[in-house]
């Protein structure tokens, strides 16, 4: 009894363990940002379990504060991810340092249906002529 149970809590706490870098797996993208600002474009990714920001200028690390809000210990600042009406993220807002930026979300590739993907490998294959009489290998 003392095995199932320690099974069970081993199975749920995996299972929190996932659903939280679920959550997460949401924000990586990357963000591309206005003419002019402090940068081009910014990374979000996921890096032992939290979530950093990477740019030319270097990687911070992300404290998760709320639903879509993150803390920047490293600049007194804040991370907030904007969302459109069908709850996708489209954008990231940062006030850092008395700064204000606002950068688009570039859009992910969709994946496409294992019907859409051609094969490069021909439908055809060409085998040595003694594959068709596979007999003749067995013989002693």
């Amino acid at each position: 009894m003392k095995k199932i149970t320690l099974f069970v809590a081993l199975i749920i706490a995996i299972g929190y363990n996932l659903q939280a870098k679920d959550c997460l797996d949401e924000y990586i993208a990357k963000y591309r940002f206005t003419e002019g600002s402090l940068f081009k474009e910014l990374n979000v990714v996921l890096t032992n379990g939290n979530l950093s920001l990477s740019s030319a200028a270097g990687n911070v690390v992300l404290q998760k504060d709320g639903i879509d809000r993150f803390y920047i210990p490293a600049y007194n600042g804040w991370a907030v991810f904007k969302r459109n009406n069908s709850n996708e993220i489209i954008g990231i807002q940062i006030e850092a340092m008395g700064l204000v930026l606002n950068g688009a979300i570039e859009k992910k590739p969709v994946a496409k249906k294992l019907t859409e993907i051609k094969s490069s490998t021909p439908s055809k294959v060409l085998l040595p002529k003694w594959f068709d009489q596979p007999d003749d290998l067995y013989t002693y």
